[in-house]
């Protein structure tokens, strides 16, 4: 009896077993079970081959030579009009500084010959003539014996002048005489005769002849 039992358990769980295998393996089946998938071919159709337009050949690029010729062209005016400018400032600028290098006292001289053309009709030309005067003197003084007479007043001139060795008694006197009586007419009221007008400008010229550097040919060649 008890042997009849055992055999009927052992069949049972056998059966159990073989039942749960076969949903496990029908799970697995479902499981991996796919959708179905499109394909489409991309090649077109033949209605639409017929919009398909085909490939043109390269053109060969056609050369406009009147245009570049015209470019060229102005191209090379504005080349030569900027190294004519270049070659007109060159030339001035060395002019320029010839007129710069020109003695002290040739430039005086001829300044104060343009200021003796000069014609005083009333008071403000006399003092513009005047103004010129002294600046013309100052200049001279500057560039002759190397100190800011431009810049300095008449009194730090006339202290310079006096300490001075290169100039002799009667020249100071002369120097501090002109620049008083320029003053005179530049910041007062006093107003010259056409004959003292003359004067200053005798004496300014007298002062410069004096005192003017004598440059040897050798030298002046040598400098140059």
């Amino acid at each position: 009896m008890s042997v009849r039992i055992i055999s009927f358990i052992i069949s049972l769980s056998l059966v159990i077993s073989l039942s749960g295998c076969k949903k496990e393996a029908a799970s697995d089946t479902e499981v991996q079970a796919q959708p179905p998938v499109a394909v489409q071919s991309a090649m077109p159709t033949a209605e639409k081959q017929q919009y398909i337009i085909d490939i043109k050949p390269l053109e060969k690029l056609k050369i406009d030579y009147v245009w570049w010729a015209c470019v060229i062209g102005g191209v090379v005016i504005v080349l030569l009009l900027i190294l004519g400018g270049i070659i007109y400032y060159r030339r001035r600028k060395k002019i320029q500084e010839v007129v710069i290098k020109l003695p002290p006292h040739e430039v005086a001289l001829t300044e104060l010959n343009k200021l003796r053309a000069m014609k005083c009709a009333d008071a403000k030309a006399i003092k513009k003539l005047y103004f010129e005067l002294s600046e013309t003197f100052r200049h001279y003084l500057e560039g002759r014996y190397g100190f800011p007479a431009t810049e300095w007043t008449s009194e730090e001139i006339t202290y310079h002048i006096n300490r001075t060795r290169d100039l002799n008694f009667e020249l100071k006197e002369q120097s501090k005489s002109f620049l008083s009586n320029t003053d005179l007419v530049k910041f007062a009221e006093y107003l010259p005769q056409e004959a003292q007008i003359q004067e200053e400008l005798n004496r300014a010229i007298s002062f410069v002849e004096a005192t003017k550097e004598v440059i040897v040919e050798g030298s002046q060649a040598d400098a140059l």
